[in-house]
Parts: structure tokens; sequence; C-alpha cells
């Protein structure tokens, strides 16, 4: 495995490593700047602010027929721009297929 892809979006910039056929065992991270709709409450651990950064490492595996699986472990917080600055980790499995 080595790195072979880059994208940079609106705010986000995804680190991939997979194989060159983008079939089998593939690695990400990522970095980014998110604005939430609203300003999330969890149980009373209120963020102060929309504005968050976000990042995240997962985990996937592509089949030779596209079906894509994959598993990412994912933070937020503002970065204490603002108090309070509770952060909230998410776990997201990822099910993707091409059409």
């Amino acid at each position: 495995m080595y790195f072979n892809y880059f994208a940079a979006g609106p705010g986000n910039v995804l680190f991939r490593w997979q194989q060159n056929s983008r079939k089998g065992l593939y690695g990400e991270a990522a970095v980014g700047v998110h604005l939430f709709s609203h300003v999330y409450n969890n149980n009373g651990r209120r963020f102060s602010t929309a504005f968050q950064f976000g990042d995240h490492l997962g985990v996937g595996y592509v089949f030779n027929n596209g079906l894509d699986l994959g598993l990412k472990v994912q933070h937020f917080s503002n970065g204490a721009i603002k108090r309070p600055n509770p952060g909230a980790n998410v776990a997201v499995v990822r099910v993707a297929y091409p059409f």
C-alpha cells in the first residue's frame, strides 16, 4: 500500500492510501472545517459555535464489483476559539456502490 490519492474540497483535505487498481484494502485521513446547520447539542453538551474543525481516520475495503465498505472515526471541535468546547467523537460506517 502507498499514497496515491489526494483531494481538496471546500475546506477539507483528504489523503487516501490504496492500490493503483482502487480495489482491496485502503486507509484514509482527513482534516477540514465544517459549518453545522445549527449549534450541536448532545444531552446538554452544547457546542458554542456552529463552526467546527473536523478530522477523521478510516479504513475500508473495495471489492472487485465496486462495493466499498468502510469504517471511520471522526472528531469535531472548535479548536478552543470559544468556550465551551466539549468536542464530539462519532463512528461512521460507509457502504457505497458505483452505478
